[in-house]
């Protein structure tokens, strides 16, 4: 494949990046600007090399959480664009004290005060997480995880993976958020095929199907 190679000294992993195509870039404080990635490196270091790289005109950061998990707080579990100006959010199954929720409060706040490269206002789409409670587990499994023994399973379904015309799209065993997940992203993409996929184990490694997969571009287009 003839596909020009650029060369950059910043460390960051595909789930890192949100780009919609126009010049805007979605990113965690927690995953890039990080020691364990680019130690040293400023916002201003990261951004410049971003805008030098992706042709990056806005970013929006949200702050994510270090340490959390294993990627340290990866965009593409918390929002994604599903077009210019459109960015679907994950919301936590239960809104309560939990990190989680707040990771998500904050998300939510940013998004709603941020506006994109052409200066228009972000519409927000929210699909709701599937319920660890709900998809299988036997009650030692949940009194692991509730302890903190294990982490938690990451249920979103923003992380998601478009292939050409289509969609391959999580589904976790919860019935009923499944189904409603499932719907919202059809409603939103009517032009691609969209084929619901059931995944057990990747949830558990701290990911989903847009985490351990890579787009291979098109030379042609």
């Amino acid at each position: 494949m003839e596909i020009p190679r650029v060369c950059s000294s910043l460390v960051t992993e595909g789930g890192s990046l949100e780009v919609d195509g126009e010049g805007t870039l979605l990113i965690t404080e927690s995953s890039v600007l990080n020691d364990n990635r680019n130690p040293g490196q400023s916002r201003q270091d990261i951004e410049a090399e971003l805008a030098r790289t992706l042709g990056i005109k806005k970013f929006i950061w949200i702050p994510g959480r270090k340490g959390l998990e294993i990627t340290d707080g990866h965009i593409d579990g918390i929002a994604r664009f599903m077009a210019p100006g459109h960015v679907l959010l994950s919301r936590p199954s239960e809104l309560d004290d939990s990190v989680w929720t707040r990771i998500y409060e904050e998300a939510y706040d940013v998004l709603r005060n941020s506006t994109d490269a052409k200066g228009r206002k972000l519409q927000i789409t929210e699909i709701t997480e599937a319920d660890m409670n709900h998809i299988g587990l036997d009650e030692e499994e949940l009194d692991d995880i509730n302890a903190g023994k294990e982490d938690a399973p990451a249920l979103t379904y923003v992380n998601y993976l478009l292939v050409n015309d289509g969609i391959i799209f999580p589904q976790f065993g919860d019935n009923k958020a499944d189904a409603a997940a499932l719907k919202v992203i059809r409603s939103l993409y009517k032009d691609r095929d969209v084929e619901p996929v059931y995944i057990q184990e990747l949830p558990f490694l701290g990911g989903g199907i847009h985490c351990s997969t890579q787009e291979v571009p098109d030379p042609a287009s």
